[in-house]
């Protein structure tokens, strides 16, 4: 499901579309400039952050989710594969 919304999303030209695919553990195949959901600074300048396979998250992940839905006021979504 995650791959079918990101390919929708990179087809709209009202977004503009930064991603990152775990591939392996410790391996990921990311576009240019995508902060680690740890990095609250690097979040700012994104309006929503949408998650495939939040079961995969680590508890670090969750709490830059976390600080940045609730500091920032940006959207997170989950999709449930």
């Amino acid at each position: 499901m995650s791959t079918f919304v990101r390919r929708a999303l990179e087809d709209d030209r009202r977004f503009v579309v930064s991603s990152r695919v775990s591939v392996s553990r410790g391996l990921s195949a990311e576009t240019a400039g995508v902060p680690a959901l740890t990095d609250a600074r690097g979040l700012e300048r994104f309006d929503a952050i949408v998650v495939g396979a939040p079961d995969a998250l680590t508890a670090a992940d969750v709490q830059g989710l976390e600080r940045y839905a609730r500091g920032r006021g940006g959207s997170v979504v989950l999709l449930m594969d």
